[in-house]
């Protein structure tokens, strides 16, 4: 047991003196690993002081330290100066989060309660449990002993420089989940909720405000970071923007930081509903370019609504009309999918596909609408697109019809489906026999 807490604790000396607590614990002297384990603690909460005054300069650290050690060497009260550390971190900095912090008062109530002749009622000393014993030493190492120092402060800065170091190796989609173990091993399993938070605000200014080149190049790594970030945490951040504990800064005026910001506002909707009215503006401007329209499923109340929206208005888009930006149509089907609703976008891109205007336009809508959807399609869905095929010549009489319609006979025949093509004299396709 003294091993697997010890692997965790951060600082060495640390290490060293959370020996005794343990030798303390397994030998059943609890008493005195109560008065250890807050002695620990506490010279714990210096060493990471001092390290942030000599590693960065931390100006929060070095006025904390100067305190205490004003604390340290005037007046009769000994104690005073171990009271005016916790108090001073827990309030400017943030080490410590509120159950740390309350952690570390428990600690210290027991600690008198042990160093001191406390008796009770029977007149014998004052002997915590085992098991609160324990809890005590869990909650320490959890909340305060395993953590570096770069928690306390300089960790937006540690973050940016890591992000560029990794610009080249994690950008990749197909790297993704390696880059979330990355950041789960390495950062989020060691922060508090508030360092969380801050952390997000931060990161938000870097991917939707900086302008800096520097900002800019690592734009998209950093754009990673905090979609990760926001998909492990999203009802703590979507709670505190609400709450008004955090407020983002504004999109910046860059072409570049507007299209993020409709990107993270279609992949998290319940996000761009706590934005501040100026950032939903420049949001739905982007939003209203003609290429945006299938993607911006938060301008809608919900998304069966913004299908029936996009179905009502097809008809009415000209040759202009683009496609679904690249690698937004596997987002919207797993969106659809995982949501019970993908036969609500099969509808939408059967429409699309009706409606294609020359023969290019049907080749292309087939192989970007009609193929990633085929799997998800019912007989009745099927139907429908073989009579939408059959209504329109720009895609019946084309040169690549037969091998569409194959691909979509193939796929019925797999699932058994009970459909007459002589019923449909203009969907010709290419025979199995």
């Amino acid at each position: 047991m003294i091993i697997e807490f010890e692997k965790h604790i951060y600082d060495h000396r640390t290490k060293s003196n959370f020996k005794e607590v343990m030798n303390c614990y397994t030998n059943g002297i609890y008493r005195a690993s109560i008065v250890m384990l807050y002695s620990t603690v506490v010279s714990d909460l210096l060493y990471k002081l001092m390290d942030l005054r000599d590693f960065y300069n931390d100006k929060v650290a070095i006025e904390i330290l100067k305190k205490v050690d004003h604390s340290r060497n005037g007046g009769y009260d000994l104690s005073k100066w171990e009271n005016d550390l916790i108090t001073l971190i827990e309030k400017d900095m943030e080490i410590i989060d509120n159950q740390t912090f309350l952690a570390i008062t428990t600690i210290k109530k027991y600690r008198n309660l042990s160093a001191h002749p406390s008796m009770d009622t029977n007149y014998e000393l004052h002997n915590p449990s085992k098991q609160m014993v324990m809890a005590l030493i869990v909650e320490s190492v959890n909340g305060l002993l395993s953590k570096p120092p770069l928690f306390a402060s300089k960790i937006t800065d540690t973050i940016l420089l890591d992000n560029e170091r990794l610009r080249d190796i994690y950008s990749y989609s197909g790297m993704r989940k390696e880059y979330r173990n990355y950041l789960n091993s390495q950062y989020f399993s060691k922060m508090s909720d508030k360092i969380k938070i801050n952390l997000f605000k931060d990161m938000w200014k870097m991917v939707m405000k900086a302008d800096d080149q520097r900002a800019l190049d690592n734009q998209w790594i950093n754009s990673v970071f905090l979609r990760i970030m926001i998909e492990d945490n999203h009802s703590l951040f979507i709670d505190a923007l609400s709450e008004g504990e955090v407020s983002l800064c504004s999109i910046g005026e860059l072409s570049l930081h507007s299209q993020m910001a409709m990107n993270f506002s279609i992949l998290f909707p319940e996000l761009y509903k706590q934005l501040s009215n100026d950032n939903i503006a420049i949001i739905n401007k982007e939003s209203d370019a003609e290429e945006n329209w299938y993607i911006s499923v938060f301008r809608s109340e919900d998304l069966t609504t913004h299908v029936d929206k996009l179905i009502l208005n097809i008809e009415d888009h000209n040759k202009s009309i683009l496609l679904i930006p690249e690698n937004w149509t596997s987002f919207l089907i797993d969106l659809y999918h995982n949501s019970g609703l993908i036969h609500k976008l099969n509808e939408l891109f059967i429409k699309i596909y009706a409606n294609s205007y020359n023969f290019d336009c049907a080749d292309l809508r087939f192989s970007k609408y009609i193929i990633p959807i085929l799997d998800y399609l019912n007989e009745s869905e099927v139907i429908s697109l073989i009579e939408s095929s059959c209504s329109n010549s720009q895609i019946y009489a084309r040169g690549l019809a037969a091998t569409s319609n194959t691909n979509i006979v193939n796929y019925s025949i797999s699932k058994n489906f009970n459909i007459n093509y002589d019923d449909y004299p203009l969907f010709k396709y290419f025979s199995m026999t």
